[in-house]
């Protein structure tokens, strides 16, 4: 019996597909102000190759996490640390005392 692949996505649509979901946790985001959303759009612009985007978002997670320490959970803002730290270029990402 062969087994079957689908077809390869086109890069294109790949990257519009990704945007789609991005804009889709934006826009959720800024309904219910939940900051899983925020850097759900944050790892897809990343992944899009929007990088300015994503790095804007997780940065803005980070300092409303650092404004209100209830925002958001310590994992969401290491995930959110670790993707600027990956943008950035650097190897592992600092994530303070918790």
């Amino acid at each position: 019996m062969k087994f079957m692949q689908p077809p390869a996505e086109p890069a294109t649509a790949r990257i519009a597909r990704l945007r789609r979901i991005a804009e889709r946790a934006e826009r959720d985001c800024a309904a219910t102000g939940r900051p899983d959303l925020l850097l759900r759009a944050a790892l897809h612009h990343h992944a899009a190759g929007d990088v300015d985007i994503a790095r804007a978002q997780a940065a803005a997670l980070v300092d409303r996490a650092d404004d209100d320490p209830g925002y958001a959970p310590v994992w969401l803002i290491h995930q959110a640390h670790d993707l600027i730290a990956r943008i950035d270029g650097a190897d592992d990402a600092p994530h303070g005392a918790d």
